[in-house]
């Protein structure tokens, strides 16, 4: 029952609501969204150079996204410290993901279309692909860094590895995170690898080293000596820093947490067709 439930709220009802907050702002605000793009023009431009940007949210977004942490805190205690979250895995949750759990039914639905539906989020999309349709095909609320086993050794979305595959090779996927705690190095951060989205860039991949895992994944020893450190992003900071990443192409992880640090993250992802 929930999973049917949660496909009509967040794979349904969600994304619609956004869409026609979206299409409204179009039609009866149009001078107000010229202003915004031309204020977007230079997080385009660091984005389509670098693969990835950070993202400024206004006061009023900020404050939608503290409420969620506190309802958060309120439910789970210590959000960068979920220690009482070791036993709790989603239990949709594929057995080879243990070191994360979903928090995204504990929030209010509204709370999430109130954050998303921002006309900055769609000028940004917008013109960088401005040819294509904008449509959320993820969302979810990530808790990372749970099940004492996941410390020992980096597996799956641990190691560095890209998000294309053949099956969607025409499509362009863009991801935005949301810091809903305070994140630094030992929670875990999310690692890109700056400019590897560019196609130059990425016949260095064959100078990486396989990681030896499920799918295909690289060692952190070859990246850094193949695309350099300097170009190694990590996204920490404090509550309600965010990111537009483009990870379908660009080379990302998430780098593992320390023993008794765990890191909560809003992730959407955007598929533009």
């Amino acid at each position: 029952i929930f999973n049917i439930n949660k496909y009509i709220i967040y794979d349904f009802f969600i994304p619609q609501t956004i869409y026609k907050i979206w299409r409204f702002n179009l039609t009866f605000k149009k001078t107000r969204i010229r202003s915004i793009n031309k204020k977007l023009k230079n997080s385009i431009s660091i984005f389509k150079k670098e693969g990835m940007v950070l993202f400024k949210l206004d006061n009023k977004t900020f404050k939608y996204i503290k409420l969620v942490n506190q309802k958060l805190t309120f439910k789970l205690n210590n959000l960068e410290s979920c220690l009482g979250m070791n036993k709790i895995i989603d239990s949709n949750r594929p057995s080879f993901k243990k070191y994360r759990a979903s928090l995204l039914k504990l929030i209010n639905p509204i709370l999430l279309i109130k954050i998303i539906s921002h006309s900055n989020i769609y000028c940004f999309l917008s013109n960088i692909y401005p040819k294509k349709n904008i449509r959320i095909s993820y969302m979810d609320i990530w808790l990372d860094g749970i099940n004492h086993d996941s410390f020992k050794r980096s597996t799956e979305t641990r190691l560095f590895h890209r998000d294309e595959s053949p099956k969607d090779k025409n499509k362009n996927i863009i991801k935005f995170f949301i810091l809903l705690s305070n994140v630094k190095r030992k929670n875990g951060p999310f690692t890109y690898i700056k400019y590897s989205h560019k196609k130059e860039a990425r016949k260095n991949d064959q100078y990486l080293k396989e990681a030896n895992d499920r799918l295909l994944r690289y060692t952190d020893q070859s990246i850094e000596k193949v695309y350099g450190k300097e170009n190694i992003f990590y996204f920490e900071g404090k509550l309600g820093k965010s990111v537009f990443v483009d990870t379908h192409h660009g080379l990302h992880k998430g780098t593992i947490q320390e023993p008794g640090s765990t890191r909560v993250m809003l992730a959407v992802y955007f598929k533009l067709e």
